[in-house]
C-alpha cells in the first residue's frame, strides 16, 4: 500500500513573528511520522511581512503551499479555504500562533489508530487562560449557546483537530455564506472524540469584548430560532398583560370613586412598548440580514494566488504610433 498522506491546514494573519517557528515545528513533527505530507498555509490578507517570510520557506520545500486571499475575509472563511485546498487522506487543522502544540498530532494519530470508527478527534482546553473577559465570557458563551441551540458545540473546543477525508469532504458541502464553523463541525455529524489539549496564551488576544458578543449572537441566530420564538412569546404575554390591565383600569373607573391616574402609567407603558418593539424589530432584522447574505451568494473567500504559479498575464505593450 502507498503511504497515507497527511495534510496540515492552517491560516495566518499578521503572523510574521510566529509563522517561521510554526512551520519548522510542524515539519519536525511530520518528519517523525511514516507518511507523505503537505502543509497548506492560507494568508488572510496580512498587512505585515507574513507573506514574504512564508514564501521564503515555501521556496525551499515544495511540500509547503502558500495560498493568498485577495483580502481579509476572517479566520473561519480562511480555515475553510485551507481545508478546501488540501488533498490528503487525513487533514490536521491547527492555528499557526503556536498556542496549540503541533505535537498534538502524535496523540491524535494514536487514538485514531485505536478507534477505527472515529472520523474526528478535536481538542478541548484543559484550562482557560487569559483575562477575566477572555475566560469568563468564553465559558459562559458555550453554556448559554448549548442551552438554547439544537446543535450542541463542545465546551471550550479548540481549532486543532484531526479529520478523515470523508469527513472533510462532507463538511465542505456546506455552502453557507454566514459561517459559524464550530457549529458546522458538529452539524456534519460522524463519530467524533474530544481530547484535552494544553493551550498556551501569548499574552493578548485579537478578540475584544465586542467581537466576542458579536460572534455569540451570530452563532445563536444561525443555529437556533429561540430569539424569534421569544418575540412571539413576549408579544403574547404583553397582550395578556395589556388586556388584564385594561380590565383593571375600566373596573376602577366604573366601580370605584378612585380612578387610576393616567399620566405616569401612560408614559411608562409607551416607553415599555416602544423599547419592546424596537428590540423585536432588531432581532427580526438580524435574521433578515443573514438571509440577505445567503441569498446574494457571494463567495466566502477569494484566492488571489495559489502556490508559486501566478495567474497574472504580462502587461501588453503599446504599439508605436505613426
Amino acid at each position: 500500500m502507498e503511504r497515507p498522506v497527511i495534510s496540515v491546514a492552517t491560516t495566518m494573519y499578521n503572523s510574521e513573528r510566529c509563522i517561521t517557528a510554526f512551520l519548522h515545528a510542524m515539519t519536525r513533527v511530520l518528519e517523525e511520522i511514516d507518511c507523505a505530507w503537505e502543509i497548506v498555509v492560507v494568508d488572510d490578507g496580512s498587512s505585515d511581512n507574513s507573506v514574504s517570510v512564508c514564501r521564503e520557506i515555501v521556496e525551499t520545500d515544495e511540500r509547503i503551499t502558500l495560498v493568498e486571499l485577495s483580502r481579509n475575509f476572517g479566520h473561519e472563511p480562511a480555515l475553510l479555504e485551507a481545508m478546501r485546498q488540501t488533498k490528503g487522506d487525513f487533514v490536521f487543522l491547527i492555528d499557526s500562533d503556536l498556542e496549540e502544540p503541533p505535537d498534538t498530532l502524535f496523540e491524535m494519530l494514536d487514538l485514531l489508530r485505536e478507534e477505527v470508527t472515529v472520523d474526528v478527534l478535536y481538542g478541548v482546553q484543559k484550562v482557560r487562560r487569559g483575562t477575566i473577559q477572555h475566560t469568563l465570557l468564553g465559558w459562559l458563551s458555550y453554556r448559554v449557546f448549548n442551552r438554547l441551540s439544537g446543535v450542541p458545540i463542545p465546551n471550550d473546543v479548540l481549532t486543532v483537530r484531526l479529520m478523515t477525508r470523508r469527513y472533510v469532504d462532507s463538511l465542505l458541502r456546506y455552502n453557507e455564506r454566514t459561517i459559524a464553523l464550530a457549529g458546522l463541525f458538529a452539524l456534519a455529524g460522524f463519530e467524533q472524540r474530544a481530547i484535552p489539549v494544553e493551550k498556551g496564551y501569548k499574552g493578548y488576544t485579537s478578540y475584544t469584548f465586542a467581537k466576542r458578543v458579536a460572534v455569540f449572537l451570530r452563532y445563536l441566530i444561525i443555529f437556533t430560532s429561540v430569539p424569534a420564538n421569544a418575540i412571539t412569546a413576549t408579544g403574547l404575554a404583553t397582550a395578556v398583560f395589556a388586556a388584564t390591565y385594561a380590565g383593571y383600569v375600566f373596573g376602577a373607573y366604573w366601580l370605584t370613586t378612585d380612578p387610576v391616574e393616567g399620566w405616569t402609567t401612560l408614559v411608562l407603558l409607551v416607553l415599555f412598548f416602544n423599547g419592546l418593539l424596537l428590540t423585536s424589530v432588531g432581532i427580526c432584522a438580524a435574521y433578515l440580514s443573514f438571509i440577505f447574505q445567503e441569498v446574494k451568494g457571494r463567495p466566502v473567500a477569494i484566492v488571489k494566488e495559489n502556490g508559486a504559479t501566478r495567474s497574472i498575464a504580462p502587461v501588453p505593450r503599446i504599439k508605436e504610433r505613426i
